[in-house]
């Protein structure tokens, strides 16, 4: 999560290198492991403020990078089906910080409808 918090669109080599990241960590965690999809899903969901964490960990204000940064994620073939569908259903749900940003949120439901 907090690779994808840099996140910065007009900064082409940024974008590059939080995807390289990205594939590397998720790549590797999610490969033919369907018991980590609970825990990557539960992680993401608990950062972004979507549901409430046992921990009491802090939200992240901005979730524009996340979302772009999923949105890239969830076209990737190591991203199960079953974590796309589950995300759909916290993404498509009205939500405060969702509203925030609302291009990143569009850009994220477009990816994973297709």
């Amino acid at each position: 999560m907090n690779v994808a918090i840099v996140m910065d669109s007009k900064r082409p080599k940024v974008i590059e290198a939080i995807h390289e990241c990205t594939d590397a960590i998720l790549g590797q965690f999610l490969k033919d492991n369907d018991t980590k999809m609970d825990v990557v899903l539960n992680t993401i969901l608990v950062h972004m403020g979507l549901i409430k964490s046992e921990d009491k960990i802090k939200p992240i204000a901005d979730l524009s990078g996340i979302l772009v940064t999923l949105a890239y994620v969830c076209k990737q073939e190591y991203f199960p089906v079953k974590l796309k569908n589950i995300l759909t259903v916290f993404i498509a749900k009205p939500h405060p910080a969702l509203n925030r940003c609302v291009e990143a949120r569009d850009q994220l439901l477009s990816a994973l409808y297709t």
